[in-house]
């Protein structure tokens, strides 16, 4: 966030895609957005910003741009 404000893990979820692939989400919310000053470069909601996380997602996103920055690719 621009302000530097940490987010607070309010929910879990599982999510299920239509090919049968299982999801964990973590959902966070932000406590104090209302005068934020720059407020319209984080979010344009009424509340406060809220977010979703889904770590299998991250990790296998991770995975891949190791192997795109390896060594062996380096050499293709």
């Amino acid at each position: 966030m621009p302000m530097g404000q940490k987010m607070q893990l309010v929910d879990k979820s599982t999510r299920t895609t239509r090919n049968g692939y299982n999801s964990e989400i973590s959902h966070y919310k932000a406590s104090r957005c209302e005068g934020c000053p720059l407020r319209g470069m984080c979010h344009k909601s009424e509340g406060n910003r809220k977010i979703e996380i889904n770590h299998n997602l991250n990790k296998h996103k991770e995975k891949v741009r190791e192997m795109l920055h390896s060594e062996e690719r380096a050499l293709l």
